[in-house]
């Protein structure tokens, strides 16, 4: 499992490990203050669970939803597989697209 923290104030950006290159179990991302910025790969096959005390969800990818509650969200990008936990307590949490 991999933990990373983001607590500077603004916009955090991660990439997200490439399924293929061995990430396994979990990754989580949290933030305090600050969004989160997530752009996995285009193919990625991710169980997805985001959860935010003062903040939005938004995706720029298609997400088959499992859980849709007004803080917490639960869905699979691709076929789903490996976690991927995002949470930030003051910011919003959004999935972006790889640029081409």
């Amino acid at each position: 499992m991999t933990l990373v923290r983001a607590s500077a104030p603004g916009r955090s950006q991660f990439a997200v490990p490439h399924v293929s290159a061995g990430w396994t179990g979990s990754l989580r991302i949290s933030s305090v203050n600050g969004s989160l910025h997530i752009v996995p790969p285009a193919d990625a096959k991710v169980d997805i669970e985001m959860n935010s005390v003062n903040g939005n969800f938004q995706s720029e990818l298609p997400i088959t939803a499992k859980s849709f509650m007004s803080r917490h969200r639960q869905g699979r990008l691709g076929s789903g597989g490996r976690e991927l936990k995002l949470n930030t307590v003051n910011g919003n949490v959004q999935l972006v697209k790889t640029s081409s």
